[in-house]
């Protein structure tokens, strides 16, 4: 249902689209794993339990809130499943992008 209700055309998802490029675009390395998303512990590679293997530090709801110019409240209550649904739906095509390069510039 999500998926059919979003992306509608409106000011406050165009604010919701842009601060999520720009979340992604300048990201907030986890100084624990520096980006990685993992860490090694007595010579094992595990999962970063700080960022959750996302290697980024996670935004406040406050932060997003102000970068779509709503109240912490209501961003709360309305636009965090729709600003994380976006936000997943862009992280996911830049690691599919990514990939994709990756494979376009290796060697033959």
């Amino acid at each position: 249902v999500k998926a059919r209700q979003w992306p509608a055309v409106g000011p406050i998802y165009r604010a919701v689209r842009v601060a999520v490029l720009a979340e992604l675009a300048t990201p907030s390395l986890c100084p624990h794993c520096e980006g990685r998303g993992e860490v090694f512990v007595q010579d094992r590679l595990l999962i970063c339990q700080h960022c959750e293997g996302h290697g980024r530090t996670p935004v406040s709801d406050r932060k997003r809130a102000a970068m779509i110019e709503r109240d912490e409240a209501g961003y709360r209550r309305v636009w965090r499943p729709v600003y994380e649904w976006t936000l997943a739906l862009c992280a996911g095509a830049e690691t599919r992008g990514a990939r994709a390069l990756e494979r376009a510039l290796a060697p033959a």
